[in-house]
């Protein structure tokens, strides 16, 4: 995004079921342009943007629709001017979030927006703000913060308190369900990274036909699979 683009937007994207974004750099030259992902129009996901990188822009990703999911895989967000992410009913989930601000890098203000942020690092930041502020539920786990005034700040009613950090193993905003009632924590499963697949050869290309052959049996497994 060029000088003297207040209003912009990086990318205004909508996607459904089979979306992927991946491998960008979204900037704005003068850091002053609005929003760097914009997911506002009716029904963002399940969709999956891997190896983002967003730098500049008033907030870095934005999510407004109350549908369908949203997954990021190694997101970076640099110098915005209010927030890294805003999710107002959206749920998201990012995995390797690096961020370079003085601004929260995270904030939900609606009790519908749900969050899993899982290895976070948070460079920068100032001491008057926190580095997540929210609404709605949340799993933080593998949280680190610097200069922040403080971790998470959690303004629901029934709320858990909070963390201070600078470093957080894990939190979680409700109570966690789990076969042994004294366990307070999530499992800490590990978390595998989105596989990459990249394969444009017209040759390879397979059709799931929508009717099957007279006679034969009505399962598409097969077919599926092979594509």
């Amino acid at each position: 995004v060029g000088y003297g683009n207040q209003g912009a937007i990086g990318l205004s994207h909508v996607g459904n079921n089979t979306s992927t974004v991946s491998n960008i750099t979204i900037r704005s030259r003068d850091g002053k342009g609005k929003h760097g992902i914009a997911l506002d129009r009716a029904w963002p996901g399940p969709n999956l943007f891997q190896d983002i990188k967003i730098i500049g822009f008033d907030v870095g990703v934005r999510l407004t629709h109350w549908e369908y999911s949203v997954t990021f895989d190694r997101l970076v967000l640099e110098n915005q001017r209010k927030f890294g992410i805003t999710n107002n009913k959206n749920a998201i989930a990012v995995h390797h979030l690096r961020s370079k601000n003085s601004v929260p890098i995270y904030k939900s203000s609606d009790p519908n927006g749900h969050a899993v942020l899982i290895d976070v690092v948070a460079e920068g930041g100032d001491p008057s703000v926190p580095a997540i502020v929210y609404e709605g539920g949340i799993l933080v786990r593998q949280l680190k913060t610097s200069v922040y005034m403080t971790a998470i700040v959690d303004k629901n009613k029934k709320s858990n308190g909070g963390a201070s950090g600078p470093k957080v193993k894990e939190y979680v905003s409700q109570r966690v369900n789990a076969p042994i009632t004294e366990n307070k924590t999530s499992l800490n499963l590990p978390v595998e990274t989105a596989p990459v697949y990249r394969n444009n050869a017209p040759a390879d290309v397979v059709v799931v036909p929508r009717k099957l052959p007279k006679g034969a049996p009505r399962d598409h497994t097969e077919n599926i699979r092979k594509a």
